[in-house]
């Protein structure tokens, strides 16, 4: 992606603020959940900000099972096994979880959208927070 395409450092920042402001409601409802700039496994909510400047941009919340899930799902979809237990495991546990982010951060007042599913399968968009 060519630097024309991303957003400025001043949205970037508003984004980085709505970020944050989604993980510590996410923590404090018990959840691990952090601000991540590259991919780990680590279980937990894990909070990317996509800098594009489209509508796939913004900030994204998703839930990350344990390494030994992940794993035997990537593995399962590296060779081919589709309809492996493990991908089926993964995603009940991920759909599940996603439920549980949308609804925390919708009720605490946050607008929020399911993400869409070719960039967050199991995500979900933070689209920002409403005014008290």
């Amino acid at each position: 992606m060519d630097t024309s395409s991303r957003i400025s450092p001043e949205q970037y920042q508003r984004l980085e603020v709505l970020a944050g402001s989604a993980c510590r409601r996410l923590l404090s409802a018990g959840l691990p959940a952090r601000v991540e700039t590259e991919y780990k496994i680590i279980p937990g909510v894990k909070i990317g900000i996509d800098n594009g400047n489209d509508s796939a941009g913004g900030v994204y919340a998703e839930w990350s099972p344990g390494s030994d899930t992940d794993q035997a799902a990537m593995e399962a979809v590296k060779q081919g096994r589709f309809t492996d237990r493990a991908i089926k495991d993964s995603g009940a546990i991920c759909g599940a979880m996603q439920t549980a982010i949308f609804t925390i951060l919708s009720v605490a007042g946050f607008a929020v959208e399911l993400a869409d599913t070719e960039i967050a399968p199991y995500g979900v968009k933070v689209v920002g927070e409403r005014a008290e």
